[in-house]
């Protein structure tokens, strides 16, 4: 064990560390979008103002009842109430014979002079943009229960309202697995207060994030067995059978080192997801919220573990794959132009099996893009294993 964290040890280096935390600080402010969470979208400002005042107003905790339906309309009132104060303090709107915020709304812009369709845009953007943005989130509720029926849904009708969900999202021609699967999640009466934006950024963040980790584990391995190798060290590994047998030291000082560097990432990324507010909604059910389905009923917790692990494995399988490339390269510039191809097939393919983790999608449930990812680096894991013990094991014998 001694020699295992020696290896991690030469593994990470003070000046890799040093680069990582100056390149995952640099990858973060340019790819990750969950940094700008809420701020980036109004709906996403309005959905964590409906969970706030459900929950600090009303007292529900991470669902809303089909049977308390009607608080989204007490609180769409209050709303209008407090736009309609704001209406009727402005004087130019008033000259215009305007005195509601309904009236305001419904009226053409060709209908108003300049100075009113300023007021109008000064309350809609300005003063009651928030008021603005959570009216029209309740009002798309309200488009979801006519389209898109999620609760309140007659015995026996579940296949049925299931089969409406999917002919409104595009998936005319879904399975009847897929039909079965929403229908089950349909049979609760009640709207999970889990907002799509939150959903939305982690599903597009957690392939980059795994993009990250494969690169930081390119970073950290890549520099090691061609170091040992310029540095001449291997031929006296060579001369002795301990030596020849290093290399799963040194491969499992890989692994745990790279294990590390995984965590950390996600460490970092749970904390960027808590300054964010993501976090809050940890223990909200992810299905039913009326937009999107997952394969499994369960928590955005849960789902947020189930990415972690996969993309850990994945990283961790490409880190086996990084490891190969550097004892078979001579010097560092063989090793890079090894290792950046080989990073972008993986990170490409990564993004593309993992990116709607979780999520039915295409109209049927389909592990084989995910499963396949992780089961070929395994294959690919035990096979580069097992090619090396073999090839030092002949090389044991002819010397």
């Amino acid at each position: 064990m001694k020699l295992v964290w020696y290896e991690c040890k030469k593994i990470c280096n003070l000046k890799l560390i040093l680069f990582l935390i100056a390149f995952t600080f640099l990858f973060y402010n340019l790819f990750i979008r969950c940094t700008i969470h809420p701020e980036d979208n109004a709906g996403c400002v309005a959905s964590d103002d409906l969970v706030d005042i459900l929950q600090n107003e009303y007292g529900y905790d991470t669902i809303l009842l089909y049977e308390d339906f009607s608080v989204l309309e007490e609180i769409r009132l209050k709303q209008v109430e407090q736009l309609d104060k704001l209406v009727r303090a402005s004087e130019v709107l008033s000259s215009e014979g305007i005195t509601s915020w309904e009236q305001l709304r419904n009226t053409d812009y060709e209908d108003l002079t300049e100075e009113a369709n300023d007021a109008r845009s000064d309350i809609s953007f300005g003063s009651g943009q928030r008021q603005v943005f959570l009216v029209q989130h309740i009002e798309h509720y309200y488009d979801i229960m006519k389209y898109n029926p999620i609760m309140g849904i007659e015995d026996g009708k579940e296949f049925e309202a299931a089969k409406t969900f999917q002919s409104h999202t595009g998936n005319r021609n879904a399975s009847d697995a897929v039909i079965s699967l929403i229908a089950k999640y349909m049979e609760n009466d009640q709207l999970s207060l889990l907002p799509n934006g939150v959903v939305g950024h982690t599903s597009l963040d957690f392939p980059k994030i795994g993009i990250l980790m494969i690169i930081s584990c390119l970073v950290l391995i890549l520099p090691y067995p061609i170091r040992e190798r310029l540095s001449g060290v291997i031929p006296l590994h060579k001369t002795t059978q301990t030596g020849r047998n290093l290399w799963k030291t040194q491969y499992g000082a890989v692994i745990l080192s790279c294990t590390l560097v995984c965590l950390v990432q996600l460490l970092v990324f749970g904390i960027q997801l808590q300054i964010s507010g993501i976090l809050r909604y940890f223990h909200f059910p992810i299905n039913g919220n009326g937009y999107i389905y997952h394969w499994i009923d369960t928590t955005f917790g849960m789902y947020l573990l189930a990415n972690g692990i996969f993309y850990t494995l994945i990283a961790l399988g490409s880190a086996t794959i990084f490891f190969l490339m550097s004892r078979v390269s001579s010097n560092y510039i063989i090793g890079i132009a090894i290792g950046i191809p080989v990073t972008i097939l993986l990170g490409t393919a990564t993004y593309m099996c993992m990116r709607f983790f979780l999520q039915i999608r295409n109209g049927f449930v389909d592990l084989l893009p995910y499963l396949s990812l992780v089961l070929l680096l395994s294959v690919s894991t035990w096979f580069i294993c097992f090619m090396i013990n073999r090839s030092e094991q002949r090389r044991d014998i002819l010397l």
